[in-house]
């Protein structure tokens, strides 16, 4: 009976048309843990290398330029799709939340995949501080270096990290009341969470609570992701994985989102031209020069909201084809991480330390040095890649 189980469970394990299954105890008190899907979502892989290649390019390009030297036609289009970077991101950590750790809730793993998130806050805060320094050690003052890693100052570069590693030391325990409540709430505490950010920002004087307010709400002049106003795109990157996760069929699921956020990105665009008109130009040209990113306005969230709804579903509606044409790209989002510690590094300790090339290199020249950069973490990605295929034909010999 339980060689019958067991050979049922690796069957689904294997399957396409399961997403998890469940390795089926003995015990029946005990909640059995899910056993995860040795396949891996190459939908969501492309969707974050796309968002961290946007990053790379962006981040390269200002780190190496000032806006004044950049031409109009590298301004818009190149540097105004860079603005679906952070929100697309968003969105694919609360789909990856729901779909690799939600069904570990109520389950004997429960507790390690709880520590293992917090301890992963704290180890994306550590690089946060670490890549701060490296961020503002050639062109910042010491005091105001110091001020940055004491929470009283913010960078530019390294936001995001610093949203991550606060986020996910409160979201493990947060995760259990999501997992309980109807679609309907859910959906109200998304609305809640973006409205009642925008409350928050804009009608409660803070006073000398200025701190709290940029890493709840954002403030004007501090670069951070608010908690509050961006934890929205993440619980509405749960609820999609929720749907993910509970369709009958990973394939179907997969379908249907994609059709969501395309339609969903239709209605977007069609409102952000209709609302910008006739003022479009100005307006596209303030977004790419990062107008309305912190804090969030209106304008900027719905565009960058429409541009990540379509690069998601179009990674959702082609994955195969996409893989095949994008294989960099998914090697990069598979490595995420690491993939933002290192075009850190590289951006400003060699290419504007060691190599001396701020404000000393064309606009094209800096988009070579963004490719390259992106290459060299592809390359990284690659090599890891063959080193777990080699570890696991290892284990099957």
């Amino acid at each position: 009976m339980e060689d019958n189980l067991a050979r049922k469970t690796d069957q689904l394990a294997y399957s396409d048309e399961f997403l998890y299954a469940f390795d089926y105890q003995s015990d029946p008190q005990l909640t059995p843990a899910p056993t995860k899907m040795r396949k891996r979502f190459i939908s969501l892989d492309l969707a974050r290398g796309m968002a961290i290649t946007l990053m790379i390019l962006s981040h390269t390009v200002k780190g190496l330029l000032s806006y004044h030297q950049m031409p109009d036609w590298g301004i818009i289009p190149i540097h105004l799709i860079t603005k679906f970077s952070s929100t697309l991101f968003v969105i694919i950590f609360g789909i990856s939340l729901s779909l690799y750790f939600i069904p570990y809730i109520n389950t004997m793993e429960w507790q390690k995949k709880q520590f293992r998130l917090v301890w992963k806050g704290v180890l994306i805060l550590f690089w946060y501080k670490v890549l701060t320094v490296v961020q503002m050690f050639q062109t910042y003052p010491s005091p105001q270096i110091v001020n940055t890693l004491l929470f009283k100052q913010f960078p530019d570069f390294v936001e995001v990290l610093g949203f991550y590693s606060i986020c996910l030391l409160w979201i493990p325990f947060f995760l259990p009341v999501w997992h309980k409540l109807e679609v309907i709430f859910k959906l109200l505490l998304i609305g809640g969470f973006a409205v009642g950010g925008y409350w928050l920002a804009s009608h409660v004087n803070w006073g000398p609570n200025i701190i709290l307010k940029v890493l709840l709400v954002e403030h004007r002049g501090y670069f951070t992701f608010g908690q509050i106003t961006r934890g929205s795109i993440v619980l509405m990157g749960l609820l999609i994985g929720d749907f993910l996760r509970k369709s009958k069929s990973f394939e179907e699921g997969q379908f249907i989102t994609s059709i969501f956020c395309l339609f969903s990105s239709i209605v977007l665009t069609i409102y952000f031209f209709f609302t910008a008109h006739p003022h479009t130009d100005r307006i596209l040209s303030a977004i790419a020069h990062n107008w309305g990113k912190h804090p969030p306005n209106l304008p900027f969230m719905t565009f960058s909201l429409a541009g990540s709804f379509a690069i998601l579903g179009i990674c959702l509606l082609f994955p195969k084809i996409l893989n095949k044409l994008l294989y960099p790209i998914s090697l990069i989002g598979r490595i995420s991480l690491q993939a933002f510690i290192i075009h850190i590094l590289v951006i400003f300790i060699f290419y504007r330390y060691l190599f001396d090339l701020r404000h000393k290199v064309t606009y094209l020249q800096a988009l070579s040095l963004a490719g390259i950069l992106i290459t060299f973490i592809a390359s990284i990605g690659w090599i890891q890649s063959k080193k777990r295929k080699s570890k696991k034909i290892g284990l099957l010999k």
